[in-house]
């Protein structure tokens, strides 16, 4: 079985309106810096784990519409955005350029429920939800899952550097954007920032990769083992660009969200996530509805 990394999700619970927050204190906390902010856009930038990268991330609290009008903080929409600028000059006092301003902000859902094709996913601020979150100088992976009650199923997302790269990308490049809930690609594909160094040619905005995996038809057994497995993405100019492995992926069947799933590794256990189907507006990045994260043997909250 495809084993993770050694990435490690930290599970609790709180208000959908807390999330963005919590994200943002996170990825801070991680090593990525506030390089700039207006209290809605958060431009940040991370050295990577070797410290000789240049990662930088916009995140801002709203897709639809406006700030005021969709904010994840203030209202009851529940899509912020995700972007990736390549790269910027200046600072906070004397003015922030950025490499790319026009790039577009991929629609990272935090609650599964999308009504029309750009965006809108109003639900009650308050409900509360459980999250798994794992954040790193490289990037970050979270899973949703809404209460029984709210009728809805999960939804697993991760954006930054990959886990696993196998092309020459320089600053930022090969950051992607995945989700089992988004919008602006097709089913089984991510949102890459750039085309990858060895190709040379920039792209005057982010595109689309096709994602690949080895999830089988069924499971192999009914002894609550599982066949599990991570993803590629690629496309026929580059070839195979890069992994994903902070979540794994195992087919839709005899599996319930909450479910633990034996490991060769006693150190670890894996929870699994069934994410909510995508619906007539919403897309999804991954191979199946099923998919699976780490989390610490003895995390009872899990």
């Amino acid at each position: 079985m495809e084993q993770p990394n050694d990435r490690i999700f930290n599970v609790s619970q709180c208000r959908k309106y807390e999330f963005f927050d919590i994200l943002l204190e996170a990825m801070t906390n991680a090593g990525w810096t506030n390089i700039d902010d207006d209290g809605s856009e958060y431009l940040l930038k991370s050295t990577g784990e070797d410290g000789s990268q240049n990662y930088v991330v916009q995140l801002r609290d709203w897709y639809v519409t406006s700030q005021a009008a969709g904010s994840v903080r203030t209202t009851g929409q529940s899509c912020f955005g995700v972007r990736f600028p390549l790269g910027y000059t200046g600072d906070s006092v004397n003015g922030i350029t950025l490499a790319r301003p026009a790039t577009t902000y991929n629609a990272a859902f935090l609650f599964p429920i999308c009504t029309t094709t750009a965006g809108a996913s109003v639900y009650d601020k308050n409900v509360f939800i459980k999250y798994a979150l794992s954040v790193s100088k490289e990037s970050v992976c979270f899973v949703i899952i809404p209460a029984t009650a709210t009728g809805y199923g999960c939804l697993a997302a991760f954006f930054g550097a990959p886990d696993v790269k196998y092309t020459l990308d320089a600053s930022s490049d090969g950051l992607v954007f995945a989700s089992s809930f988004g919008l602006g690609y097709a089913n089984n594909y991510l949102s890459v920032a750039n085309n990858c160094s060895e190709i040379g040619t920039a792209l005057p905005d982010k595109a689309d990769r096709s994602v690949r995996s080895a999830v089988p038809i069924r499971n192999a057994n009914g002894a609550n083992k599982y066949l599990m497995t991570d993803i590629y993405y690629e496309n026929n100019l580059e070839g195979v660009r890069g992994k994903i492995n902070s979540l794994l992926f195992l087919p839709n069947t005899n599996i319930l969200t909450g479910d633990d799933i034996i490991s060769e590794d006693t150190n670890y256990r894996y929870k699994a996530a069934v994410c909510e189907p995508q619906g007539s507006n919403a897309r999804t990045s991954f191979p199946s509805q099923a998919c699976a994260y780490c989390v610490d043997l003895g995390d009872s909250g899990a």
